[in-house]
């Protein structure tokens, strides 16, 4: 059987790794497509810190596990937004 598996290129795992996200997410651009729960106000200490390093945000919330329609959506959104980078 053959398998492959595709990933980005960079992906942070661990206890306080949000407070990496911002300053790592400024090395790519000033627009960021945070995506997010349905809990949006979970993601406020983030936003915060990427509004620090003059990262311009747009969020798009998702409730439970996402749909293809709802990833097709995101994604041009994301490229409408003219993001460099995108946090899930």
């Amino acid at each position: 059987m053959r398998f492959e598996f595709a990933t980005t290129t960079r992906i942070i795992f661990g206890a306080g790794t949000v407070n990496e996200v911002a300053t790592l997410a400024a090395g790519f651009g000033r627009r960021a497509f945070l995506v997010t729960g349905s809990a949006t106000n979970r993601a406020a200490p983030l936003v915060a810190q990427l509004g620090q390093e003059n990262i311009e945000v747009r969020s798009y919330a998702i409730a439970g596990e996402p749909t293809t329609s709802l990833a097709l959506e995101g994604a041009l959104q994301a490229r409408e937004f003219r993001a460099k980078v995108i946090i899930g």
